[in-house]
């Protein structure tokens, strides 16, 4: 599926939120952002071909539950961004899958850098995989965020990463 113009896009950073309506409209306030959310899908219900697209972040677990925050937030990303349309349009994926791996993509990006050293990663998935054996924990997403300087456009690569790697549940989210 794909949208465009939206008519409301939901942001939250901590208790700071925003809803940026269409018509250049921002309202702010401070409060719950589960609270926001639950008015605008409220708001939306009625729609026969609407939808609500976007991501919750692994920050919104402070209106959930009391846990310490050990995360550096180096971004600034909100922790939820929900982006509402009046209609998506549906389209075959089918395209979106070369039959072979596309030769133009670099094995190795010029400037490619992480957020991990190989060795602190390796001693992340160690120092997880004890808590689990421990039985302190079930689950881990140890992420790695990969950044390199590119000319080109952000879906364009996302195009060819997907030729290399074609995740069954991967989405290309642009939000400006």
């Amino acid at each position: 599926f794909w949208g465009a113009e939206p008519v409301a896009v939901l942001r939250s950073w901590g208790r700071r939120a925003e809803v940026e309506r269409r018509r250049g409209v921002t309202e702010r306030w401070e409060g719950d952002p589960f609270a926001a959310l639950r008015s605008l899908l409220e708001e939306h219900a009625g729609l026969r071909e609407g939808a609500a697209v976007g991501y919750l972040g692994y920050g919104l677990k402070r209106h959930v539950e009391r846990l310490p925050d050990t995360a550096a937030d180096d971004l600034g990303l909100p922790e939820c961004c929900i982006a509402f349309y009046e209609r998506l349009h549906a389209f075959d994926p089918q395209p979106l899958r070369p039959p072979s791996p596309d030769p133009g993509l670099p094995r190795q990006f010029a400037g490619l850098r992480s957020n991990f050293s190989r060795e602190s990663y390796e001693a992340a998935a160690e120092r997880a995989l004890a808590y689990i054996r421990a039985g302190d924990i079930y689950q881990v997403n140890l992420s790695q965020r990969f950044q390199a300087p590119c000319r080109e456009d952000p879906f364009d690569v996302y195009l060819r990463l997907r030729a290399q790697s074609p995740a069954p549940f991967g989405a290309f989210l642009r939000y400006q």
